[in-house]
């Protein structure tokens, strides 16, 4: 609370000086020697107190918005870790989850939600309380000349803002065409091959791109620099003249004058640097999705256990809408799956069942998880082809089940149900398929049906079925 207001109290004292300010030129205007030596006094003491006023603000503000900011900090990383302690470690395996990488997040993610929440914050609220304030008292003051002020900041702040992010785009590729001539090779390997001139030469159209960039970022940062001063110079030469024309007809005081101007050309600036933050918004923004996606990991792994005939595999016929129940209602992302159309429904979910059913041909049956593939991913899948026979006759039960599998690895689904998808398997089996599934159900929303309790100890919720409802 007191950082907000020490925010909104630093936003509105830039107008307030600048409405001294202009008061401050019109006492100089004054015939009376006396009356300009006790008003400049008194604005003195005032532009004293502004300071006082600036530094107590500021100091509420960027202390109380840093020890939020810290807190937050410490809170973001004790839960990261705490959640980081629950998953599987088929979630560690994968390239964006190593220790190295939760590391980072830890370290860095946690500061740019800070930085954002804390710092970024408490200027946009400060940027937009002055604005505000300027506009509301540069109108009380005289609002024909403020408004056609108002009216051409759009274009002063773009051309700013235009410049800004143009200089920073330019920048980057200067950096990466830099980096594409630093990737030579060393120096032992080029004595090694009398390479000299061949790399000379090679080195010299590598730093072609730097140069070309270069010339092109020197020409875009002259024209945009010319671009800002002239509009902004512009645009007070507008105010001036239209100020004056308004002198002219008695409707508007000089002081008047010089204080709306001055409280709305400062505003341009406020402006201008609030807009130069949407770079640090946005990598804050991202950070905070990221620290979210790990907070809130919605996509979990559920056993369902009871004894036969108790409803188990009933519950996936229903997922899957074989049939549609009778009471009640399933939902998929918040939506009942009624409202779904039942061909992309099941597009998005795969079912390796206790007795697959295959087509008669060979193992390419893998490919019907998903009809577009080629013959590369149908391999990556299964390798090695055998004919299947009729229905799967020539094949045992464990080879049918773990052809399914394949194909629901091939489909690559949101959701994967598993309705006893290993019960066929011996136990080395089994141990080989239970490995690729747990990395497979990583990411994913998984319903498993099972009996054996090494199918299910790595489920993040277990509930038992009986007589067709949940006991737990």
């Amino acid at each position: 609370m007191l950082g907000c207001l020490g925010a909104l109290g630093s936003g509105a004292v830039q107008p307030i000086n600048a409405y001294c300010v202009g008061s401050h030129i019109s006492v100089y205007f004054l015939k009376d020697e006396s009356e300009i030596k006790s008003k400049s006094r008194i604005l003195s003491l005032i532009f004293l107190g502004i300071g006082i006023f600036n530094f107590i603000t500021n100091f509420l503000q960027h202390y109380n918005y840093s020890i939020m900011g810290e807190r937050l900090t410490k809170r973001v990383r004790e839960n990261i870790l705490e959640k980081l302690m629950t998953f599987e470690i088929g979630w560690f395996d994968q390239d964006d989850s190593t220790g190295a990488a939760v590391c980072a997040r830890l370290a860095t993610e946690a500061n740019m939600v800070r930085s954002l929440v804390g710092d970024q914050m408490s200027l946009l609220v400060q940027a937009i309380f002055g604005a505000s304030f300027s506009y509301t008292l540069g109108l009380m003051l005289t609002w024909r000349l403020s408004l056609v002020m108002i009216a051409v900041q759009p274009i002063v702040i773009g051309s700013f803002y235009a410049r800004t992010v143009l200089m920073k785009s330019m920048a980057e590729k200067a950096r990466k065409a830099q980096k594409e001539g630093s990737q030579l090779a060393s120096k032992l390997t080029i004595t090694a091959f009398s390479s000299q001139k061949r790399i000379l030469c090679l080195f010299g159209e590598t730093l072609k791109g730097p140069r070309k960039e270069s010339i092109k970022q020197s020409w875009i940062s002259g024209f945009g620099l010319f671009s800002s001063q002239f509009f902004n110079t512009a645009s007070s030469a507008l105010a001036f003249c239209y100020g004056g024309r308004l002198l002219q007809q008695d409707l508007i005081e000089p002081k008047h004058l010089f204080q709306a101007f001055l409280i709305l050309l400062f505003t341009a600036y406020i402006i201008t640097e609030a807009g130069s933050m949407t770079n640090d918004l946005s990598k804050g923004s991202s950070a905070i999705q990221s620290v979210l996606a790990i907070l809130d990991r919605k996509r979990q792994t559920v056993a369902l256990v009871g004894q036969s005939g108790s409803g188990k595999s009933t519950i996936i016929g229903l997922v899957e809408r074989f049939y549609d129940p009778d009471k009640g209602s399933i939902y998929i992302d918040e939506q009942e799956i009624k409202n779904y159309n039942l061909r992309i429904l099941r597009s998005h979910i795969a079912l390796v069942s206790q007795e697959p059913t295959l087509f008669a041909g060979t193992i390419e049956n893998i490919s019907y998880g998903k009809g577009d593939a080629t013959e590369s991913e149908i391999r990556r899948a299964a390798m090695g082809i055998t004919h299947c026979g009729e229905r799967g006759a020539q094949l045992s039960g464990g080879q049918k089940q773990r052809i399914a599998l394949a194909c629901a690895i091939l489909k690559n689904p949101s959701i994967l149900l598993l309705d006893e998808a290993t019960s066929a398997l011996d136990s080395v089996s089994e141990n080989l398929v239970q490995e690729a599934l747990e990395k497979m159900m990583v990411g994913r929303t998984c319903v498993v049906v099972a009996h054996r309790l090494s199918t299910i100890q790595k489920a993040d919720s277990i509930a038992v079925i009986k007589n067709g409802k949940k006991f737990s």
